[in-house]
């Protein structure tokens, strides 16, 4: 019985797990971890470029102030304005909703679009004013109520 004990050999332990390939888990928690990194990574893109839209509009709204303050030319300032609104509306919506719709259709739209937006006092200056000659009005309140909507258009 000596001699059949002296004969065995040591146990032999398995070779350590290796690194590859790793459990299908792995794989599933990166692929959700990769989506998810893309899904946040749009979503600050697109806030980025929100806020840099909106910087650019209410710094262009700033500079039409300013230059109605300068040259007293109500009815320019107003079509400017005008058209600030319409191009953010083009941005914010689809253009078959947005491109052709003018006068009072136009004005429901502003009201409407994010709405509790009244548009109605300054109807006039942004309506019927940047087709006349000479118009009168207080642009001052058209420019605050449009700085309100553009904020709320680009939050």
């Amino acid at each position: 019985m000596a001699d059949a004990l002296s004969n065995l050999k040591d146990i032999h332990l398995p070779s350590p797990i290796g690194f590859w390939p790793p459990a299908y888990g792995w794989f599933i928690i990166t692929g959700l971890i990769l989506i998810f990194t893309l899904i946040v990574l749009k979503r600050y893109v697109n806030y980025r470029k929100k806020l840099h839209l909106k910087k650019e509009a209410l710094a262009r709204l700033e500079s039409i102030s300013q230059q109605s303050k300068l040259n007293s030319n109500i009815a320019e300032s107003a079509a400017l304005i005008s058209v600030l609104l319409k191009q953010i509306a083009l941005m914010r919506y689809p253009r078959v909703d947005v491109a052709a719709i003018t006068q009072e259709k136009w004005l429901l739209f502003l009201n409407t679009h994010p709405g509790n937006i009244d548009f109605t006092p300054v109807k006039s200056l942004l309506l019927d004013a940047p087709y006349q000659a000479k118009a009168t009005g207080d642009i001052n309140a058209l420019i605050k109520v449009a700085t309100i909507w553009i904020k709320r258009q680009l939050s």
